[in-house]
């Protein structure tokens, strides 16, 4: 270009040029005939005389524009935008009147040309000069510019139509703004809500509302700001999108609902909101709720008032949302709803009245009607408990001894009545008493040694003799026809882990892995089936035929705890026992290495122990589970099949479900529980995928989840839980997996050395961030070598672990090397054992 030559120097600008750039004049005469001989050039260029659009004296500028309207039009445009660059507005302005006069009727083709080959600045200058062209042409090209052009260039532009008082800007304001209200950009979203203010009509509250609900800071702000101004004048029920907003995880958008919504009569808005949330879940139901009750005072009386409505669809709606109200003006509607036939409303509930309704006689006599009835038992006697109310220690007492043969329900019962001995003096000699009772189970006795101490001082339960019972072991060359009972006070007595009742075969029971037979002839057809029929009720019988299988946990006074299951084979039925200690293993006893103990302190997050069927996993998760319960105020609820081991409350609060006693499903129980404020949440089995959903779900959201799977390795579990999914998500999980996985524990059981019993090895995978990376890019083939190299972090293979056995002398070459995935380091120490003693 002309003006690149010159300023390069290879292009000298013409004397007469230069002289009038320089002023050099003295009088009127020499400026005037330095005017009068610049007018007369020909063939100068454009990039030559465009500074004189901003001279400071008026003859100067009106003299180039002469010469610029004779110079081919093109060229003086070009020449002409550089100019724009000022800090000066005056000479900005007088550059952009020269573009016009220049341009005249082309000054459109020209800007939009512009808009499409020009640098962010030069389209800025075209936006602001289209500002006064009629409103197509200048559509035309803030489209343009807005196309091509950075987040930068987006904002400024906004803020040019924002800023603008030209009526032909307004006209076309909001077509420019709403495709940026989805803008990257804060910025940028931020200036097109505010050119929104040219033009606003009722079309654009949908996408202002979307905005609203998407955004956060001064974005949201500004939004609800606009929907302010729009709505009074809407014609439309938007009523509905303003209350989904009162459940937004973030704090500003729901303050912002509330002042759409703060216009709407408080019966109407109370009603809209509860034809609203009816099917929504809980948690999306309590965010808004407390919502709207903090912020607008008459909503729970209207509220209330809507629970004792004539239609019964709205009323019971309305009574299931008090439930998340701390109001005690709520109360009649909590006892109304002790009626409903859900197990879950009901629960809620009392658990409401016993936390809001101290001193009221009426809901002392509700709680003591729900404490009569099998399915809210526990609910209403820890809601008696909370009450304080010495009133129901009687019948605390009496619900106590009705719950004999479930030795879990008689120590939630005993919680409840240790509540009230805060306020009762009666309840430690009564507690003392049921410590001494050789008719209840040990762990029982235990909880009621322990009110006492907490209550009465730990003199007074130190002065209490502990009363225990052993179970004998059976003579059964002297009674040949035993029962049930007996053959499980045998196994108890001889320190077996499992009995195996088997028609067409001679019972069994397993001792430190080993499973001998028993002093008996085998059991016929007719036997089996009585033996089996004697320890069932009527409906697990009845399961039984129908399912030909059923799972249950049998408790039996003075012996404890025994997971049984029970099956149709050719023979006829047979059944498996195995037994339950009375007495929950720490994690030292158990064996589990200390860098794993830590995962117990972690608030969210998904702890996997895995491995086959038979080899403590159950044992390892409840003490897992038990070092939470001792080391945290958290609440714990647990999804079992059955319940094993029962877990009394100690610093934290530990609720136990059981499928399918409970509930009817573990994924039913899981969705359940994350409504009821869990801290650790333990899931017994994960058997389907919907179960593995919830968990890994869970675990994302602010739990920490404890759970098993049946696999033989930490590498291999993480493949089992994605192939579980269908190809199209198996990205997705494993991304979640890979931020949510604190742990995998894989372990074997295998017998001791000293054939006392059995010991267990540990394969430890922690959720790191190279472990994390791998499962995201799906290279868990190469997770067994991070287990070698992981020693540091608290890593270990299964077969490392066994070495450590062998070398402590534990376990035997042998049968470390049968367990092992490298056996030559195993073969090696067997044969020097055996060279050693041969």
């Amino acid at each position: 270009m002309v003006l690149e030559k010159i300023r390069k120097g290879l292009r000298p600008e013409p004397p007469i040029v230069s002289q009038l750039r320089a002023h050099q004049w003295t009088t009127d005469a020499q400026k005037k005939d330095l005017l009068d001989k610049f007018l007369a050039l020909s063939g100068v260029e454009p990039a030559e005389i465009a500074w004189t659009a901003i001279d400071s004296m008026p003859e100067i500028r009106s003299a180039g524009m002469a010469q610029l309207r004779r110079a081919d039009s093109r060229d003086a445009l070009e020449a002409l935008v550089p100019l724009l660059r000022t800090r000066s507005e005056a000479a900005r302005r007088a550059v952009q009147r020269a573009l016009r006069e220049v341009a005249g009727d082309s000054l459109a083709p020209f800007l939009l040309q512009l808009c499409e080959h020009g640098s962010d600045f030069e389209r800025l200058a075209a936006m602001e000069l289209a500002r006064d062209l009629p409103a197509e042409p200048a559509l035309a090209i803030f489209r343009k510019s807005l196309a091509t052009g950075s987040s930068v260039l987006r904002g400024r532009a906004l803020r040019i139509v924002a800023e603008s008082t030209t009526p032909t800007i307004a006209t076309f304001a909001a077509d420019l703004a709403l495709p940026l209200l989805t803008d990257e950009d804060d910025d940028v979203r931020l200036s097109a809500l505010k050119a929104l203010e040219h033009s606003l009509h009722e079309s654009l509250i949908d996408p202002v509302l979307n905005v609203a609900s998407t955004s956060t800071g001064a974005v949201a702000e500004a939004a609800f700001a606009t929907l302010r101004r729009l709505l009074p004048n809407s014609k439309a029920d938007h009523i509905p999108q303003i209350l989904a907003l009162l459940s937004d995880a973030h704090i500003e958008i729901r303050t912002g609902a509330i002042g759409l919504l703060s216009g709407v009569p408080i019966q109407v808005l109370t009603a809209r909101f509860v034809e609203h949330y009816a099917s929504s879940f809980a948690w999306l139901r309590d965010r808004a709720i407390g919502s709207l009750a903090t912020s607008i005072p008459g909503f729970v009386p209207a509220l209330l008032q809507l629970a004792e409505d004539a239609d019964p669809a709205h009323a019971q709606t309305a009574r299931e949302m008090t439930l998340l109200l701390e109001d005690p003006r709520a109360i009649p509607s909590w006892i109304r709803l002790l009626d409903d036939p859900n197990w879950w409303v009901n629960h809620q509930a009392i658990e409401r009245l016993g936390l809001h309704g101290r001193g009221n006689e009426a809901v002392l006599q509700a709680l003591l009607k729900a404490l009569k009835k099998p399915e809210t038992t526990l609910s209403a006697a820890a809601a008696i408990g909370d009450l304080g109310d010495p009133g129901g220690a009687g019948a605390l007492l009496e619900a106590f001894k009705a719950a004999q043969a479930e030795p879990t329900d008689q120590i939630e019962l005993l919680g409840a009545l240790g509540k009230l001995g805060l306020h009762d003096v009666r309840i430690p000699p009564m507690l003392a008493k049921i410590s001494q009772l050789p008719t209840v189970q040990p762990l029982v006795r235990e909880k009621a040694r322990d009110l006492v101490g907490r209550l009465a001082g730990d003199a007074a339960r130190e002065a209490l003799p502990i009363t225990t019972s052993s179970p004998q072991a059976f003579d059964f060359a002297a009674h040949p026809e035993p029962t049930i009972l007996d053959f499980l006070s045998d196994t108890v007595a001889a320190g077996a882990s499992d009995f195996h009742l088997a028609t067409g075969f001679i019972p069994h029971r397993r001792v430190h892995g080993v499973l001998g037979a028993l002093p008996l002839p085998v059991m016929t057809r007719e036997r089996g089936h009585s033996l089996v029929r004697s320890v069932l009720s009527e409906e697990e019988w009845h399961r039984l035929e129908q399912d030909r299988q059923i799972d249950i946990c049998l408790k039996v006074p003075g012996l404890g705890r025994f997971r049984a299951n029970f099956f149709s084979q050719r023979g006829g039925f047979d059944a498996s026992f195995r037994v339950i200690p009375s007495m929950i293993p720490s994690l030292q006893d158990i064996g589990l290495p200390e860098s794993v103990w830590e995962v117990t302190r972690f608030t969210q997050g998904l702890v996997l122990v895995t491995g086959p069927a038979g080899c403590g996993k159950s044992t390892t998760l409840a003490a897992l589970i038990d070092r939470v319960n001792e080391t945290r105020n958290a609440h714990i609820i647990t999804v079992e099949d059955p319940i094993e081991f029962v877990h009394s409350n100690k610093l934290a609060l530990v609720n136990q479900r059981q499928v399918p006693l409970h509930t009817i499903s573990f994924a039913r129980a899981l969705k359940a529980a994350l409504r009821e404020d869990p801290d650790v949440v333990m899931i017994g089995e994960m058997r389907d995928l919907e179960t593995i959903a919830l968990a890994i779900s869970a675990s994302e959201t602010g739990h920490l989840v404890f759970a098993t799977l049946s696999t033989t390795s930490a590498p291999g579990t993480i493949d089992r839980i994605i192939n579980s999914f269908p190809p199209t998500q198996q990205g997705q999980i494993r991304s979640m997996i890979s931020d949510s996985l604190k742990a995998v524990i894989s372990q074997a059981l295998l017998p001791r050395r000293d054939a006392r019993g059995r010991v267990a090895a540990f394969e430890i995978l922690r959720g790191n961030s190279s472990v994390g990376a791998l499962i995201r890019e799906a290279k868990t083939h190469q997770l067994p070598s991070t287990l070698q190299t992981g020693q540091n972090t608290g890593m270990n293979t299964m077969d490392q672990s066994l070495m450590s056995l062998v070398e402590r002398g534990r376990i035997s070459p042998e049968v470390a090397m049968d367990r092992a995935t490298k056996k030559e380091p195993f073969e090696k120490l067997m044969n020097e054992e055996r060279q050693a003693f041969a």
